[in-house]
């Protein structure tokens, strides 16, 4: 569970936290994990995404942008090798879902995160991001592999 990151499409969030507290979560729930290195890293996915601003605003009044932007990046706290992402550039602006798309792309250039799965209507995101694409059809599962564009079969 600890190698786990994920994000809901919406929700998630405390709404008697701050949006730094909300971030802070993942290492309250588990104290021998709580270092300066790890403050330092949500201090440091803030300011890079843009949140600094509203990171002690409670939810309810931080920007829409800003809410789900804290609720994906709470998915990387404890640098996950696992990512499960429910669509998570649904109300981001352009300029953060490709900034998102650049923070994954780096994270698995350094392995840390080596296994994603991402439900998203947004090609424009997942098109570099994913190897496989997993369709359900008639209740059946349909795998395409992008790298060269075969169907693979599945299990059903």
């Amino acid at each position: 569970r600890l190698n786990m990151g994920f994000s809901f499409d919406t929700g998630g969030l405390l709404h008697n936290k701050t949006l730094l507290e909300n971030l802070l979560l993942p290492i309250q729930y588990h104290p021998d994990l709580k270092t300066p290195e790890s403050v330092e890293r949500i201090k440091e996915l803030l300011h890079r995404f843009g949140l600094s601003s509203s990171s002690d605003l409670r939810p309810s009044a931080a920007p829409g942008s800003h809410r789900k932007m804290a609720i994906v990046l709470r998915a990387f706290v404890l640098k996950p090798e696992l990512l499960l992402l429910d669509e998570p550039t649904v109300g981001l602006p352009a300029s953060l879902r490709h900034e998102l798309k650049t923070f994954i792309i780096e994270e698995r250039q350094k392995g840390t995160v080596k296994h994603m799965f991402v439900v998203s209507g947004d090609r424009e995101f997942t098109d570099e991001l994913i190897d496989v694409e997993v369709k359900i059809q008639n209740k059946e599962f349909l795998m395409t592999s992008l790298s060269n564009q075969k169907v693979v079969p599945s299990c059903a």
